[in-house]
């Protein structure tokens, strides 16, 4: 019997074959694999083979995650980075530039949180076609999906200390392993002694090798090295009904327990009216109340429009005292709740940290390609910065809105 409550979904896609694996107190109770078609679209066959699995498709659902193979996805350590400590930092630059650390691959590319192991960081960037299809192929199932790892971080998760090969078409990989984490991803593999599959895999027999993939990725999680974690999405009409329908339900089943025979059937009927009443009331307070909130919203910005706006030359002379020495600001464009800056700077690397303490400033971020230049025979960098403006910047009323 499988625990429905307790119960992991681990899926794995590569080039030709969609594999899942279901995991209940560190068991295997449910595995099964299905190959691809060269014009099969990935979300049908990924549906297909999930749709037997015994996991729970209304509240709480059965939360999955996903690792995809070498041919869909890269993991490598970044080299050239001025010395920066700051995960974030590290995400952005990679998340702006990722053709200048990886062979960008056709198609978009989602780029994951950056790793720091082994006193250098890591970085994995997705084809973003094929997290589509895993985000599609989730919803039709009624299935939520945690996160997507690249297949070395699942991999690891399956297999004791040693090296792992990873291969997906024609692309291979090889993954050491260290107490259940990966050390190193290369390409290029070098003779290691193979690592052994964990208690519960190796029980497959033959077939650990083709699940140990989807099996690592049910032992992973949003926290794992170089998970890209999605935003769980949430129905705001669901959340106004449900208050509703629970009340409606109680009264229901009241009048179920006291009532008998032909009153109980109408106390029934009369509840299931209540009920719907209730619905269609939920529906259209909701959007009432979502229309009055904006209407309100927009009386108070017009109100607040001539004192609120924003001080460009204080903001900019803010910016100038902030910035490190060899810093130029090259143009500035200012709106209402952002901007945009360009500068050049003997350290790219130290703007962003010193733009993020000034007041007022949030959600610091480069915003393009960096770049460097030679000026009047000095080595700079060019970099475009994008930040939000917040309630504490300098305003022309000279105090905050």
């Amino acid at each position: 019997m499988v625990l429905i409550f307790d119960t992991r979904l681990g899926l794995a896609v590569a080039r030709h074959e969609v594999r899942g694996v279901v995991v209940s107190d560190g068991e295997i109770v449910w595995r099964a694999a299905r190959g691809v078609a060269p014009d099969e679209p990935l979300s049908e066959a990924i549906v297909a083979v999930l749709a037997d699995a015994p996991a729970r498709r209304t509240w709480p659902r059965t939360r999955v995650v996903a690792t995809i193979g070498p041919s869909a996805s890269q993991v490598k350590e970044l080299t050239g980075l001025p010395d920066i400590h700051d995960r974030r930092v590290v995400s952005q630059l990679v998340a702006a530039n990722p053709s200048r650390f990886f062979l960008r691959p056709a198609g978009a590319v989602v780029a994951g949180p950056v790793w720091h192991t082994q006193n250098a960081w890591w970085a994995a960037i997705f084809d973003g076609a094929t997290i589509a299809s895993i985000e599609l192929a989730a919803q039709k199932l009624g299935i939520h999906l945690e996160a997507c790892v690249p297949a070395p971080t699942a991999v690891a998760r399956a297999h004791r200390n040693g090296l792992v090969i990873c291969e997906d078409g024609d692309a291979r990989v090889g993954v050491t392993v260290r107490d259940g984490q990966w050390i190193s991803v290369r390409r290029a593999v070098a003779d290691a002694p193979p690592a052994a599959p964990h208690n519960a895999l190796a029980k497959l027999g033959h077939e650990h090798a083709r699940y140990a993939d989807a099996y690592g990725a049910a032992c992973c999680n949003r926290r794992s090295p170089l998970a890209l974690r999605r935003e769980k999405r949430r129905d705001s009409s669901r959340r106004l009904r449900r208050p509703a329908v629970i009340a409606a339900g109680i009264v229901t089943l009241l009048a179920a327990f006291s009532a008998r025979g032909a009153l109980a059937a109408r106390q029934i009927a009369a509840s299931e009216e209540r009920l719907k009443a209730l619905r269609a009331g939920g529906v259209e307070w909701a959007t009432t109340a979502a229309r009055l909130q904006e209407t309100n919203a927009t009386i108070d910005q017009i109100a607040r429009f001539a004192d609120a706006r924003i001080s460009t030359v204080q903001l900019l002379a803010s910016i100038t005292a902030a910035l490190p020495e060899s810093t130029a600001v090259v143009s500035l464009r200012v709106d209402s709740i952002s901007a945009s800056i360009v500068l050049i700077s003997a350290s790219a690397a130290a703007v962003i940290p010193r733009l993020a303490a000034i007041p007022g400033i949030a959600d610091v971020r480069a915003s393009g390609t960096l770049t460097r230049e030679i000026v009047a025979g000095a080595r700079l960098q060019r970099i475009a910065v994008r930040f939000r403006i917040g309630r504490n910047a300098p305003r022309r009323n000279g105090r905050p809105p």
